[in-house]
């Protein structure tokens, strides 16, 4: 091979590092300028988001103070009475996802069921805890309703599945973000110190609590053990705050359209319902009464909730759970 030859490709591979070094530099200062917002909760102390959470041992994070909690839900609150007439007005407080929050699901027809009782609730949120923060702040601010009523449906452990208790971060800002779940030391190592290591991590998938999950797994029950262990972690903590408040809690377990309508199994609901008895909770589990009507499709509307059908034998198998327990 001639020398000019030698030269020349020696020349084109300097060429090319150099390009590589300059487009990964560019790239790291544009990700540093310019982060996209989908990097934003992976930033740690950099994230430009705020809130108004504080890190809290139970639930991961709770309100800084009472003062930002109101004023977040102060159109909410100013549907109620005082808590000190709440609290006479033997109060059902309701915590969950759409089936118990949306207009006229469980706590709207539960108000023209009950309508001696406040029925309190607020709205709902996708991770289950924010759901805690919410019964924490309000437990610690004197809110006594006569008791509390947390939904865990499958849906509403999804936060749980993308991000471990271990990995949630609150910033001095106050802005909940996540550290990425990635096990090596020596890819930690990149991407800390690198924004389009960090990029291309959460494009893979590795910013994840626990890599692979699905909503589909959780037809087989609580998978992975890791998920089992924080929700056992999460449901220990609302049994001492809501124990110090002398509220007692009961845990419900929706039947969804999939285990009503296509014969999934139960084993979520099953594992779920065994991790809150052993807190002491109480379980409502109407299963039972929606498996034994003809025609289950007509117990729901077509996005999946339940339907005028549906909402009339939950509020009933409801009221008849709590007639052995009030």
């Amino acid at each position: 091979m001639r020398t000019s030859q030698i030269i020349r490709r020696l020349m084109f591979a300097f060429g090319l590092v150099v390009a590589g070094i300059l487009f990964w530099g560019l790239t790291e200062l544009f990700l540093h300028l310019a982060p996209p917002k989908d990097l934003h909760p992976y930033l740690g102390e950099e994230s430009p988001i705020t809130g108004s959470y504080r890190a809290d041992e139970s639930f991961g994070y709770t309100y800084r103070s009472w003062k930002d909690f109101h004023h977040r839900y102060r159109a909410r609150f100013a549907c109620y009475p005082s808590f000190q007439e709440m609290n006479q007005k033997r109060t059902w407080a309701f915590f969950g996802n759409s089936f118990v929050h949306m207009k006229k699901m469980l706590c709207d027809r539960l108000r023209v069921a009950v309508p001696e009782r406040i029925i309190f609730n607020l709205t709902w949120h996708d991770q289950i805890t924010f759901r805690l923060a919410q019964i924490e702040i309000l437990l610690n601010q004197g809110c006594r309703p006569k008791r509390i009523f947390f939904l865990i449906m499958p849906i509403d452990i999804a936060f749980l599945g993308w991000h471990r208790l271990s990995n949630l971060h609150i910033t001095e800002a106050g802005a909940l973000t996540y550290k990425p779940n990635v096990r090596s030391e020596f890819l930690n190592a990149i991407i800390s110190r690198s924004r389009a290591a960090l990029a291309t991590s959460i494009r893979l998938g590795m910013q994840d609590g626990n890599p692979g999950f699905s909503l589909s797994k959780l037809e087989k029950g609580l998978h992975p053990r890791a998920l089992k262990a924080d929700l056992r972690h999460l449901l220990s903590g609302l049994k001492r705050v809501a124990s110090r408040a002398g509220v007692p809690v009961t845990v419900m377990l929706f039947p969804d359209y999939y285990r009503i309508c296509r014969d999934v199994s139960f084993a979520f609901q099953d594992e779920v319902a065994a991790l809150a008895r052993e807190q002491g909770f109480d379980v409502f589990d109407p299963r039972d009464a929606f498996l034994h009507v003809k025609e289950r499709e007509s117990l729901f509307v077509p996005d999946k909730h339940y339907s005028e059908r549906g909402n009339r034998i939950l509020v009933r198998e409801l009221l008849l759970h709590m007639k052995s327990r009030e």
